[in-house]
Parts: structure tokens; C-alpha cells; sequence
């Protein structure tokens, strides 16, 4: 350092801070319980930094989407001082390529087999083993397989590729499948009338 120089006006340092403002990097390492990763920048490799996420106010609207090792990101850093960076997710690279190459498309890949899709006004959400959707307690929709359950309360109604079952009865046109009486009830091998409402 020239003599009467401090670190502050030092214009090698200063250069050094201005590079280490933003820079590109990889994922070298994450924490899932601190929510803390390090990232590969160069020949150097970060301490334990946070990384940004779309919302982080705890029960009043988070999002939580890990990154993974290898995945392309950008370290910025307030003054240049690393220690005290942030990591900026979403950078596609050779290794980690887009999940579509589609214009008017928006999808979001959650796995190799899962994902979200939305194009030319039609939206699709493809999971691999099953989907759940839950109102409350006791209320939901679960669809797997080829099985589809619909919970409400104490009721279920499950749709399978040969039936459907519910464990309560069933009211169709004011007609109860369980309890209806049939018109034209006649003694012998002829057949009776179509059900009416009870």
C-alpha cells in the first residue's frame, strides 16, 4: 500500500470492493437448516450466505425453494464485502439449462417429472405420483393412479377406473340411490319401473 494511503482511498482496494460487488457463481454448498448456502465465485468460495427468495415474512407469506448444488447464481454483496452478501438465484447455464424454449409460456419445473405449465391459455400441473388439494381440516381432493377421493367432512366419494363408492347416499334428480321406490312392481320375471323421489 502506498505510504499515507488508508484502506479507504487505497485505489486497489477499491477496485477489489467494486469486483466483489456482484459476482457470478455456483452453488457449492447448502444448509437447509440455517437456509444458508456457499458459493463457488472463481478460485474462491464464499462463507455461509443467505440466498433471496420471492417472499420471507414467516406466516404472513413465505416461499421456500431451496437451490441446489451446481446451479448458477450471483453473489451481491453491499460495498464489496463478501462476508455480508446475498445470493441471487435463477441463472440458466449449460449444465442446468431452461425448462422450455416455448414463447407466451410459463412453466415451473419442480423435478424431472413434475411441473407447472401454462400456454396458449390452457394451464397443466403434471405430478408423478399424486396431487392433494386441502381446504381447512377435513375437506379435500386427492387424486393418484387412477383413483380420484373427495373427503367433506365424514363423506367420501371415491372414483376408480371399474366404480364409485361413497359411504353416504346419493341424490340424483330428488332420486336417493339408497332409498327410492320403484312404480309398477309386479310379481315374476317382468322388470319395474324407473325409480321415483321418495
Amino acid at each position: 500500500m502506498p505510504p499515507n494511503t488508508s484502506p479507504d482511498t487505497n485505489p486497489l482496494e477499491l477496485a477489489r470492493q467494486l469486483a466483489n460487488v456482484a459476482r457470478l457463481g455456483t452453488i457449492a454448498a447448502v444448509d437447509l437448516g440455517t437456509a444458508r448456502c456457499r458459493v463457488k465465485t472463481g478460485d474462491n468460495e464464499t462463507d455461509w450466505l443467505p440466498w433471496f427468495t420471492g417472499r420471507a415474512a414467516g406466516e404472513k407469506g413465505s416461499q421456500w425453494w431451496p437451490p441446489v448444488k451446481g446451479e448458477q447464481c450471483m453473489v451481491l454483496a453491499t460495498g464489496g464485502d463478501m462476508g455480508q452478501g446475498c445470493v441471487l438465484l435463477g441463472v440458466y447455464s449449460d449444465r442446468m439449462a431452461a425448462p422450455s424454449k416455448q414463447a407466451d409460456t410459463c412453466r415451473t419445473q419442480f423435478s424431472k417429472q413434475d411441473y407447472s405449465e401454462t400456454a396458449k391459455g390452457e394451464h397443466l400441473l403434471h405430478l408423478d405420483k399424486r396431487v392433494r388439494f386441502e381446504v381447512a381440516e377435513g375437506c379435500s381432493i386427492t387424486m393418484e393412479g387412477d383413483n380420484i377421493t373427495l373427503q367433506a367432512g365424514s363423506t367420501t366419494l371415491s372414483i376408480g377406473p371399474a366404480q364409485i363408492t361413497a359411504n353416504v347416499d346419493v341424490i340424483a334428480q330428488g332420486i336417493s340411490l339408497v332409498n327410492h321406490p320403484h312404480k309398477g312392481v309386479q310379481k315374476g320375471q317382468a322388470l319395474t319401473e324407473g325409480p321415483v323421489p321418495a
